[in-house]
């Protein structure tokens, strides 16, 4: 913690927090916006620059005013960064927006006044409704937020309209409960689900998002971040999505399975139904293997959270080595009827059924296997 950035911030109704990163193209006209923004604010309020590791002339154009505060973040990452300041400072409310020009310092009172009256507790500022040309990309905009928008609302029951928004406005006492995990872009993601998650209670401001004023490239890397956004979206589901994919796992097997001694007509439509289904499975076993290995790393967190330490006890090395040992052993008997079938028969014919009930045993051996060492690693 910074003490004397705490000390600054005490009793203090605002802070604005600027994070950057070599902005010393657009940092001072930012800093000068947001005096001009803040010189009719009717309560007290304190300027922060969270500098992340800047090795352009960035600090040094910093030095300039002497009424700002700067607080630097050793630990990469956008995440960190803010993260890292919201810590150290003790005022009522904290809004923090990108220093590259393309979020108006003029929306700081509408949002800070809409925060207050409503006796709201995280206010985000929405950038699909009103746009300067070219001001996000066409991917961005019509694919990329809104797919994760729309998946932080599907899984967490929200109302969130632009999940990648990055000017908030929120109550400190609030955010400073929550135990944050994220070190990237992915922050801004994190932040709405641990909002909706807690109970808080959210609004939108909406206002022109404008065009980047820097001619530089930005820090968003639009696959790298994006996967990361859905990983963290991914990593905090909720108990109840995850028992309905692993019901759905089981119930894919059994129907699966019960399909390998059924006949028809035609084997077409009941084969491809079958390695459809298994198709299904394994992407779902992958999801999960994702899930459970990125909230074992946070166990304590989640364990918090809802309870997650359940399943850890559950699936015990011991269970695994268990079930994994007996799928084996399986998967070898059913390989040697395989084989002993194959070499009685004149024809060399394979049965198919045969093939698929093995591929079946194959992969959840597979499944339950990954699970164990994704466990032995985080866990036991």
């Amino acid at each position: 913690m910074n003490k004397v950035l705490f000390e600054n911030t005490k009793n203090i109704d605002l802070v604005v927090v600027i994070p950057t990163l070599n902005e010393e193209q657009s940092i001072k006209k930012i800093i000068l916006d947001t005096k001009s923004a803040l010189s009719e604010f009717p309560d007290s309020w304190k300027l922060v620059v969270s500098d992340n590791g800047s090795t352009d002339k960035t600090l040094k154009i910093l030095n300039e005013f002497s009424d700002i505060l700067v607080n630097e973040i050793k630990e990469k990452g956008y995440g960190q960064n803010l993260i890292g300041s919201f810590k150290s400072i003790n005022s009522e409310f904290i809004i923090f927006y990108d220093a590259d020009g393309s979020y108006d310092p003029k929306n700081i009172l509408p949002m800070y006044k809409q925060i207050k009256d409503n006796n709201l507790d995280l206010v985000y500022l929405n950038r699909l409704k009103k746009q300067e040309k070219n001001a996000m990309p066409f991917i961005n905009k019509y694919f990329g937020t809104p797919i994760l928008t729309s998946l932080i609302n599907t899984f967490y029951k929200g109302n969130i309209t632009d999940c990648n928004s990055g000017m908030r406005i929120f109550r400190n006492d609030k955010i400073k409960k929550i135990q944050f995990i994220s070190k990237g872009m992915e922050f801004a993601s994190e932040l709405f689900i641990e909002g909706l998650n807690n109970k808080l209670k959210i609004d939108q401001h909406i206002s022109v998002f404008k065009k980047d004023t820097r001619t530089q490239a930005p820090h968003l890397n639009r696959w790298k971040d994006g996967w990361r956004h859905l990983k963290i979206i991914l990593s905090f589901l909720p108990l109840r999505v995850l028992n309905i994919i692993l019901c759905l796992i089981l119930f894919n097997y059994c129907l699966s399975f019960t399909l390998t001694f059924k006949t028809t007509v035609s084997g077409f439509p009941r084969i491809h139904s079958i390695i459809l289904l298994l198709s299904i499975n394994i992407f779902l076993q992958i999801l999960c293997l994702i899930i459970f290995n990125n909230r074992l790393k946070f166990k304590e967190k989640f364990s918090d959270l809802e309870k997650f330490n359940l399943y850890i006890q559950m699936y015990k090395r011991s269970y695994f080595i268990i079930s994994s040992a007996i799928m084996i052993s399986i998967f070898i008997l059913l390989n040697i009827y395989l084989i002993i079938s194959w070499v009685k028969s004149e024809e060399f014919f394979l049965n198919l059924e045969i093939i698929l009930r093995i591929i079946m045993f194959a992969n959840i051996t597979s499944f339950l296997i990954h699970l164990e060492m994704i466990m032995d690693d985080n866990t036991l």
